[in-house]
């Protein structure tokens, strides 16, 4: 179990996100969150688990993809672009995929609570884009494989 551990995560040589570690298991995470910039990865990300996810101070602007089936067996990415205000509370599963594009001055502050960690996260390249189930026109990339090859940033201690 760890308490009250600051993380620092980077991006480019800034502090893309602040993370303070309020308790973290085994069996679940707490975290308070200061984002400080916005996803400038060309594609939105998933997450290694579910979580909850409550704002206390500001407000972001997320692209949000999902998952839908069409006509024909063929299936598209659906993107909704939502603002989260101060107070939003919201549950995600560990397939959320999303990216945030606007922030409020001097960034946004938020709770995190998050289950067990399962898989890994990374990048899905190739949303918004119509295709038959198998078709490699999406392509999910693990994330230190996308910011290695795929982009400039960066996640680093």
């Amino acid at each position: 179990m760890t308490l009250f551990k600051k993380y620092d995560i980077m991006k480019n040589g800034m502090v893309y996100m602040r993370r303070f570690f309020l308790f973290r298991s085994r069996w679940g995470n707490l975290y308070l969150h200061h984002i400080r910039m916005t996803d400038k990865d060309r594609d939105p990300h998933d997450h290694p688990g579910w979580f909850v996810s409550w704002v206390l101070k500001g407000w972001y602007v997320e692209e949000v993809w999902n998952w839908v089936n069409t006509v024909k067996k063929s299936h598209i990415w659906s993107k909704k672009v939502l603002r989260r205000g101060r107070f939003n509370v919201g549950f995600r599963k560990q397939s959320h995929v999303h990216k945030i594009t606007r922030l409020s001055p001097g960034g946004v502050w938020t709770f995190v609570l998050t289950g067990p960690w399962g898989e890994s996260w990374g990048f899905t390249k190739g949303v918004g884009r119509t295709f038959r189930k198998g078709d490699a026109a999406t392509k999910w990339v693990y994330w230190r494989e996308y910011l290695n090859q795929w982009d400039t940033a960066k996640e680093i201690q």
